[in-house]
């Protein structure tokens, strides 16, 4: 039993052992006031009054307190795949405060009012400096945030600094932004490479950037020609951006890597409607709904290419399909709804028209196609009712 005991006690101790040998590495050395991160590039030589920690979702957040009372704070945050500081500048300024400096506000600050911004030069390196202020706990602070990149990435210092003791604090900015250096970096792969300008040209999609997103893609694209999701991407962009000869090669040429993107088709086929090719679009459509028949919004496509090109029959039969799978479908019925009204069957149409009211009552069309059916079917009342709102904008959508 002793001898059991010891043995346990002896491969416990072994494990311990092991796991200090290879368990990661810290990048904080508080002894030497050191911070070295491989994976942000940076490496950073604190004066000997900060003393840093490694919370969650940080590369560090370093504290001043130099008579136990803190007079300030600088967290580190490391932005993965923003390939450079103009990229950032432009996403800076398509965002609110709040939303570009999400990573580090964490939904503990509010009451945010941006103040200056500029760009700095540091031992070579380009800063992108930005001064605000907010609360933290209720507590006024004024924070200078400072972003700079290193290879495909972007690194951040938010120094925060309590209103009462703000005065004064630029050298001691100055001490730490003086202290940091880029570590030697290898080349990055094609894959970082396109994944990098592949997540900005994303961000750009979002705040609707087309020629931004556009350039990015393309940039992924000289990385990795191959890559139909890519193609898919940038047609897109191009399509959005008004650019259809673009968006159609694109298109094309994801086709031509892969036969299997219900979404390439669909982008193809938005580029024909677009030229008025309606034949081609109807094709192409058809063929992404073989490949996804689940995908609502193609049967919308197609039933209402169909009622375009007057095969209104066709397009019921599409719109019913819609339906049966999914009978709450606004759209299904809106779509139904105008196809009956193109072959006068008012009655029919009025249900459709009412039911898409109930699903979306924002909705402004279906008041317009009612006043008309009520009309033929001299409903004098309903009619006048539905053309006064029919007069009404659209309601914007719901976030």
């Amino acid at each position: 039993m002793i001898k059991k005991h010891y043995n346990t006690i002896f491969t416990s101790v072994l494990l311990l052992f092991f796991a200090g040998c290879f368990s990661k590495p810290t990048p904080i050395d508080n002894e030497n006031h050191l911070f070295k991160s491989n994976e942000a590039g940076i490496l950073i030589a604190f004066p000997p009054q900060w003393h840093l920690s490694a919370p969650e979702n940080t590369l560090f957040v370093g504290k001043l307190k130099p008579n136990g009372t803190e007079i300030a704070r600088l967290t580190g945050i490391f932005l993965p795949d923003i390939p450079s500081l103009e990229n950032y500048r432009k996403i800076e300024a398509a965002l609110p405060l709040p939303q570009r400096l999400q990573k580090f506000i964490r939904n503990e600050l509010s009451h945010f009012q941006e103040i200056s911004s500029r760009e700095i030069e540091r031992k070579g390196e380009t800063w992108r400096e930005l001064v605000w202020m907010g609360q933290r706990e209720g507590l006024p602070k004024i924070f200078h945030s400072y972003t700079v990149s290193v290879g495909l990435n972007l690194v951040q210092l938010h120094f925060e600094l309590p209103a009462p003791f703000y005065e004064n604090q630029q050298q001691m900015i100055d001490d730490i932004l003086d202290g940091v250096t880029p570590l030697p970096r290898q080349t990055p792969s094609d894959d970082e490479y396109a994944r990098a300008y592949r997540g900005v040209g994303d961000l750009y999609r979002v705040k609707e950037l087309w020629r931004d997103a556009i350039e990015s893609y393309r940039e992924a694209l000289s990385k990795k020609p191959r890559d139909p999701n890519l193609h898919v991407l940038l047609g897109e962009s191009y399509l959005k951006n008004g650019e259809t000869d673009p968006a159609l090669e694109s298109f094309q040429a994801a086709i031509r890597l892969t036969s299997q993107s219900a979404r390439a088709y669909e982008g193809l086929a938005d580029v024909y409607f677009k030229k008025g090719a309606t034949n081609e679009g109807i094709s192409a459509i058809k063929r992404a709904l073989v490949l996804s028949p689940g995908h609502i919004g193609l049967y919308v496509k197609l039933g209402e290419a169909y009622l375009k090109q007057g095969r209104t029959q066709e397009s019921i039969n599409t719109f019913h399909k819609l339906l049966r799978r999914k009978a709450d479908s606004a759209d299904g019925h809106l779509g139904l709804g105008k196809a009956y009204l193109a072959v006068d069957l008012y009655e029919q149409a009025v249900l459709e028209l009412e039911q898409t009211l109930k699903l979306n009552p924002q909705l402004n069309e279906p008041h317009c196609l009612l006043a008309e059916a009520f009309t033929h079917l001299e409903s004098t009342a309903d009619a006048e009712r539905e053309k006064n709102r029919c007069k009404q904008p659209d309601a914007p959508a719901a976030s």
